[in-house]
């Protein structure tokens, strides 16, 4: 369990978050778009729809990572040359 989960057990809590990993045991999330909620759900239903923007911020989220971890692997093999 993480410390947020923990401090939060039992709590209503506010998670201001621009990593969604960190609010996807949220029991509600509400997606803000120029300072206004676009979307409200759990993460399971914001990210099960594929036209959702929270959707789209998470496939991007996850790509850019899967991007940073094949540069950080492809520096540490040493270079035959």
């Amino acid at each position: 369990m993480t410390a947020l989960n923990r401090a939060a057990k039992g709590r209503t809590t506010v998670v201001i978050a621009h990593r969604l990993s960190t609010v996807v045991d949220a029991d509600n999330i509400l997606v803000l778009d120029q300072g206004r909620v676009v979307e409200s759900g759990t993460h399971l239903s914001l990210v099960s729809n594929p036209k959702s923007f929270y959707n789209k911020l998470w496939r991007k989220q996850h790509e850019a990572d899967r991007k940073l971890r094949q540069q950080q692997e492809q520096e540490k093999v040493p270079n035959p040359g």
